[in-house]
């Protein structure tokens, strides 16, 4: 049989075909067309459809990634509360200069910064203009805090509707605004938004939720000091952390949820309302009980990270899990009188509060790192540091102990450390001192002599650059001066104190570059520390 040549087969077909489709890419008439003019064209699309056209072809790629990328940050302060038109004037003929490029060309804008403080209220019209101009272009970052002074006090301004038509954004920071409900009955989509910002915004719950509905690709929502009664946050997929403080109550039902950030202000925070059940790290200001406690655990079984900012309405609080890797707890004037925590795998623990715990156990054989953050406010007398001592004694060599002192009176005195008591000082790796006040400056020895009574540490620091601070750095540094002065003890001790095994003490100071530590040794001279910068660290370094 003569075989068909006329007819190609599939792949003499799909070969031709392919040829077809070069040559037609080659005579492609967008590509052909100006630059200029192709600018014209993108200037009238919306700008997510801006950026689609990279895929269209190379060419048209190559001129998307050309584009001018805009980046600004702009700042008007000004303190005084009365309308000063000359400045404000001046300040609007600044941005308008800054955004005149934004006119005839489209752009992709990195990110738009606009912070006014005692913002007035002629700029409100400028505002909408300047807001308007650059979401039409292909903007990703938008961050605007503005506050409006008047004679009745703060106002706050009305965010235009231009905000919400901007479907290339991916971060949203406002600050100082009312979003009215006006903007329910117009489009609201931001498709593209991953972070989303408010603090001193005042909204309703209805455009909390419809905000949040026109958000798919949200990851990161924070809604602070906006007095909002009730939060509803909808099951966004790709919503990993929430950060929010609300009056009463807060509804979550982003199901892949892993942070949530929550101040509760009249009610304790309902878990039953929490369908987040991957929750990885809970931060919580509310009125908690016992139960609750308990219940946390036994809801959020991935549970690793618990930062309860207050334990008001707990008697006792008895923290048992074994997920649980750091904790966090903040007394204050609320403690419980009994705190247990049961966490075997617990890694890292900090405490903060006014008080030292008056019962306190800790079962967590895994602990690698705690820093203890203390705020001294009642009188150091000999109970307070025994009280210090024995809850010192439930840590480690590698941990810290960090002081903010404002007592009026120390009173601790070596002899009456006796053996009845049988304290032993533990290895810390830190005590540091962050401030001092001034009342106690005659009683700086009773201090040290409270302090390493305590603890042996590996270090004790001092913040140099407040007046009290650098008082007690010069005690110090002369008190280490003179060895023979320490090793002869002149109280009547029953133990071995800390002035028995002192064998050398070094003086170093540590400052930061950027995020790096400069650790320098010192003379042992306070005047070796006169050229020091506020905030750096005068560090004495033990040897026992």
């Amino acid at each position: 049989m003569e075989e068909n040549t006329a007819t190609p087969n599939k792949k003499q077909k799909r070969t031709k075909y392919d040829g077809t489709m070069n040559t037609m890419h080659t005579a492609d008439p967008l590509s052909l067309l100006p630059e200029d003019l192709v600018q014209h064209i993108l200037f009238f699309l919306p700008p997510r459809d801006v950026a689609r056209t990279s895929i269209l072809s190379k060419s048209w790629q190559i001129f998307w990634n050309s584009l001018p990328t805009q980046n600004f940050t702009l700042s008007y302060y000004h303190d005084d509360r009365r309308e000063d038109s000359e400045a404000t004037s001046k300040f609007i003929k600044f941005v308008d200069d800054s955004l005149q490029k934004l006119r005839g060309q489209i752009a992709k804008i990195k990110s738009f910064c606009l912070f006014i403080s005692n913002y007035q209220q002629n700029l409100c019209s400028c505002m909408d203009d300047w807001i308007g101009l650059v979401t039409k272009n292909c903007i990703e970052e938008l961050d605007i805090c503005i506050f409006v002074i008047s004679a009745e006090g703060v106002k706050r301004s009305v965010l235009p509707q231009a905000t919400f038509l901007a479907k290339s954004l991916s971060v949203l920071r406002l600050q100082g605004f009312t979003l009215e409900d006006s903007l329910l009955r117009g489009d609201m989509m931001l498709p593209c938004l991953k972070i989303l910002s408010l603090s001193h915004v005042h909204l309703s719950e209805l455009m909390t939720e419809k905000l949040l509905s026109s958000c798919p690709s949200l990851e990161e929502f924070s809604l602070l000091t906006s007095r909002v009664v009730n939060l509803y946050v909808p099951n966004l997929p790709k919503l990993k952390k929430v950060e929010a403080d609300v009056f009463n109550k807060i509804q979550i039902e982003a199901l892949n949820l892993q942070i949530l950030d929550c101040t509760c202000i009249l009610s304790e925070l309902e878990l039953n309302k929490l369908h987040c059940n991957n929750l990885k790290e809970l931060r919580l200001s509310s009125p908690i009980t016992n139960r609750w406690i308990q219940e946390l655990f036994d809801k959020f079984h991935f549970l690793e990270t618990l930062h309860l900012k207050s334990l008001k309405r707990c008697q006792w609080a008895f923290i048992s899990t074994h997920k649980l890797k750091r904790l966090s707890v903040n007394l204050d004037i609320y403690h419980p009188e009994v705190l247990h925590i049961d966490a075997p795998n617990l890694r890292s623990y900090t405490y903060q509060g006014d008080i030292v715990p008056s019962s306190f156990h800790m079962n967590t054989s895994g602990l690698q790192f705690a820093e203890i953050k203390m705020t001294a406010t009642s009188d150091l007398d000999i109970s307070w540091f025994l009280k210090l001592n024995k809850y010192l004694g439930m840590f480690h060599k590698h941990d810290v102990l960090a002081l903010v002192i404002h007592s009026d009176v120390i009173t601790f005195n070596p002899e009456e450390w006796t053996d009845i008591y049988t304290p032993q000082p533990c290895n810390l790796d830190r005590i540091k001192i962050i401030h001092i006040s001034s009342t106690i400056f005659s009683n700086y020895s009773a201090l040290l002599d409270g302090l390493l009574c305590c603890a042996l540490p590996r270090t004790l620091q001092v913040k140099y650059g407040s007046g009290c601070n650098n008082k007690l750095i010069k005690f110090l540094c002369r008190t280490f001066t003179n060895k023979e002065e320490i090793q002869q003890c002149s109280f009547n001790c029953n133990f071995l104190c800390w002035r028995h095994i002192l064998k050398d003490v070094k003086i170093k100071t540590q400052s930061y570059s950027g995020t790096e530590a400069e650790v320098v040794e010192q003379k042992r001279v306070f005047e070796s520390l006169q050229n020091l910068e506020y905030g750096e660290q005068v560090i004495f370094e033990f040897t026992w």
